[in-house]
């Protein structure tokens, strides 16, 4: 039970699998605790530097995966995803901060 799959060898450009596992997971951690502090209503100013946060590595992780598109002939990740997490952030962040959870 202890057979990892680090040995595969996936090619993200510059980038390892490794890193591109560790962008995630801390996209993962960042996603789990914007919403607890928005119910918590601790900090506007910290889940908006939060959201920033989380969006930056969303920005980062899609430019990686539409990257991959230029080497097959199959997209990896269309360009309609990228858009749509767009459309939807920029719904989510309207719908917050006219509730008043982040700050602007």
């Amino acid at each position: 039970m202890q057979k990892t799959y680090w040995f595969l060898h996936v090619d993200f450009g510059v980038l390892s699998l490794q890193q591109v596992s560790f962008v995630i997971t801390a996209l993962f951690v960042v996603a789990l605790l914007v919403p607890g502090l928005t119910i918590v209503d601790l900090s506007a100013l910290l889940n908006g530097s939060l959201l920033v946060v989380y969006t930056a590595g969303v920005l980062f992780v899609e430019y990686v995966l539409t990257q991959q598109n230029n080497k097959y002939d199959s997209p990896v990740y269309g360009f309609y995803f990228v858009i749509l997490t767009s459309f939807i952030g920029i719904y989510l962040t309207r719908s917050l901060h006219a509730d008043n959870k982040v700050n602007a």
